[in-house]
């Protein structure tokens, strides 16, 4: 099977483009992220689905495409307020570029990797199914679900099949943002752990390879999808505590700081994917935590 990977060279497109090739796809990667030279050394395609000097280039590549991963994307959600109209072009335009160009050359399947910032802090429970309302509260969540629209409307008019999946709080080897690595990196080097804020307040943090494996799943799904959304999350929340107490074993090696408030919780229900894709998480974050991840640090 043929298939074409956007943002490759990313923390999740890394560990999507291995695993296809380790399943025996004809795998092209494209990422404009990285040098044009790093890009052929490491045999991705250095383009810009936000360029329309690239696009006929990208045309050419995607002829005979069979399926698509989306995964490139602006994420910073801080930075997305900052840089509103860059985050758009990226992210919206670069996103809508390439949903055209898979309909003009009969790309048969195109699988966007969305976030849980589409759903802002619509529920007070905190436990967020696909059917919860949509609510984001930063340009970049917006954006998300705005690509989540237009993958359900080239569904429905363009005959082009898509899948959007939600992805929670992602973390595993390779991962640079988020409390995980700075956590661990303050442990490596000794230092006291940094908490801001009480540390009660509580995300949903799925591995990457779950979430590999469910992104795998959608793509090679032997029914339409029709532009439906599954959330991809452990289906469990986990406090900030909890993860530094994970880590060092002992509180009194944890350092808190005051700090705004925060949504106090975060979680995913996957019941959907479970039924629809066969689809469960497999790693435990506490599990995973407390074994040492020399190339975390």
């Amino acid at each position: 099977m043929r298939v074409l990977v956007t943002g490759g060279a990313g923390f999740v497109g890394t560990h999507l483009v291995k695993r296809l090739n380790d399943a025996g796809h004809d795998v092209i990667s494209i990422d404009n992220a990285i040098s044009e030279k790093h890009a052929i050394e490491q045999r991705y395609v250095w383009s810009d689905i936000c360029n329309y000097k690239h696009l006929t280039k990208l045309k050419n590549i995607i002829e005979g495409i069979d399926i698509v991963y989306h995964l490139a994307a602006r994420k910073d959600l801080q930075a997305s307020h900052d840089h509103v109209i860059q985050y758009h072009n990226t992210n919206v335009v670069g996103s809508l570029n390439l949903l055209e160009l898979c309909r003009e050359v009969g790309v048969k399947r195109f699988v966007f990797a969305s976030s849980c910032a589409v759903y802002g802090e619509s529920c007070v429970s905190g436990h967020y199914d696909e059917t919860s309302p949509t609510e984001p509260l930063s340009p970049y969540g917006l954006q998300k679900l705005t690509v989540e629209k237009y993958c359900k409307l080239y569904s429905k008019y363009y005959g082009l099949d898509t899948v959007a999946l939600r992805y929670f709080n992602i973390y595993g080897p390779g991962t640079e943002e988020g409390v995980i690595p700075i956590l661990l990196k303050q442990h490596k080097s000794n230092k006291p752990l940094t908490i801001f804020g009480s540390g009660e307040n509580s995300r949903d943090f799925v591995h990457v390879d779950d979430v590999i494996n469910a992104t795998i799943l959608a793509g090679e799904y032997n029914s339409e999808h029709y532009g439906d959304v599954f959330n991809v999350a452990s289906g469990d929340s986990i406090s900030v505590n909890e993860i530094a107490l994970a880590i060092c074993k002992d509180d009194k090696k944890i350092k808190r700081l005051p700090s705004k408030p925060e949504t106090s919780s975060v979680c995913g229900q996957i019941s959907k994917i479970k039924k629809t894709l066969d689809w469960n998480p497999t790693i435990n974050i506490e599990d995973w935590l407390s074994i040492r991840h020399p190339e975390l640090y």
